[in-house]
């Protein structure tokens, strides 16, 4: 097996699945934006990051495996190296994040276009059971991007504090709300952001930091709002607002409290098994793990509550979603041979 991970351009919040995950095939990832590419590398020094244009013809005499995150660039790449007669390229698709959006689309591409499906846990398997999309070849992979922070976190997270909480007191408490994007399906009604973000900066007290993560796919699709959002960034020392930040777990290892809607960010941040709020949304079965709030108000109403009655529920949904819930083991020692355990499969 000879892999090599794609990055074609923006959104580049596809870094923080596709570099771990290079860094664990010992491969390259090859980007053709240059934003990303500058984001990769100081991110992510240990992952072999090359800016390059996608020759396909040259890529298919030197590789024979395709790591990619999207499935509409699966479809595309196939099609091509279909073209030059490479069909002897293999394609590995590594799902970016834990969603409850694929058990809720109605329009999953079939997954016939892959031939390897790496899931994070038993929860992404049976919410593709759900889809019919239960005949490919899977590998359960587990928590890769938080065993790649675990692996150098004394230098991530000085990084994160230099770039992220620098002018922030970091003896109060900070909230993070992380809003996903407003889907192609209407019938989604998932993001919370424009109901509630300014509402929520504006209402911010002053004992607490506020952390609000943008969804990249927001300045596509609604750029306007978007950057009005960003003029908030600094507004006030206790309020950041961030948008080229595509690492997750070095940032939800400094957060307090998590606040969110739809995103698939709440499964990654149950890992710290710490308080969560939802805004009103879409029922999913993540907001079991937290505390449902209609509105603003009500959230700073309850934000003291250390919702520990909850703890155990966050861990069977983190060990269902991830792998078993231990933080005594190292992760890192989990994936060294990750590399061969894919190879098993082709």
């Amino acid at each position: 097996m000879n892999p090599v991970a794609f990055l074609g351009g923006p959104p580049f919040n596809y870094l923080d699945h596709l570099a771990p995950l290079s860094y664990f095939l010992k491969c390259p990832l090859i980007v053709e934006d240059y934003e990303c590419y500058k984001l990769g590398l100081r991110h992510y020094p240990n992952v072999n990051i090359q800016l390059q244009t996608i020759n396909f013809m040259e890529i298919a005499k030197q590789y024979n495996l395709i790591l990619l995150s999207t499935q509409r660039t699966i479809i595309e790449t196939k099609a091509i190296l279909q073209l030059v007669n490479a069909n002897h390229v293999r394609f590995c698709y590594c799902h970016h994040g834990q969603s409850d959006k694929i058990a809720a689309s109605r329009d999953l591409p079939s997954l016939s276009e892959r031939d390897i499906t790496l899931l994070y846990g038993e929860r992404q398997n049976n919410m593709l059971k759900l889809n019919r999309s239960n005949k490919y070849h899977k590998f359960m992979i587990g928590n890769y991007r938080l065993a790649y922070y675990d692996k150098y976190r004394e230098k991530l997270s000085a990084l994160t504090k230099n770039e992220i909480f620098q002018q922030m007191d970091i003896n109060k408490k900070t909230i993070l709300y992380a809003p996903t994007w407003t889907d192609n399906d209407n019938n989604y009604n998932s993001t919370t952001f424009f109901l509630f973000c300014e509402e929520l900066i504006n209402k911010l007290p002053d004992n607490y930091n506020l952390i609000v993560k943008l969804h990249p796919l927001l300045e596509r699709y609604n750029t306007a709002h978007t950057y009005k959002i960003l003029s908030y960034d600094n507004c006030k020392q206790n309020v950041r607002v961030i948008f080229n930040f595509p690492p997750i777990y070095q940032l939800l290892d400094k957060i307090d409290i998590y606040l969110g809607d739809y995103s698939s960010v709440g499964y990654d941040f149950l890992y710290f098994n710490k308080p969560m709020f939802f805004l009103p949304t879409k029922k999913v079965n993540l907001h079991k793990c937290g505390m449902n709030v209609p509105s603003i108000d009500e959230f700073f109403k309850h934000i003291g509550n250390d919702q520990s009655h909850l703890s155990k529920i966050r861990k069977a949904y983190y060990n269902e979603s991830f792998s078993p819930f231990d933080q005594t083991t190292p992760l890192y020692d989990r994936f060294q041979a990750i590399d061969q355990k894919v190879i098993t499969l082709l």
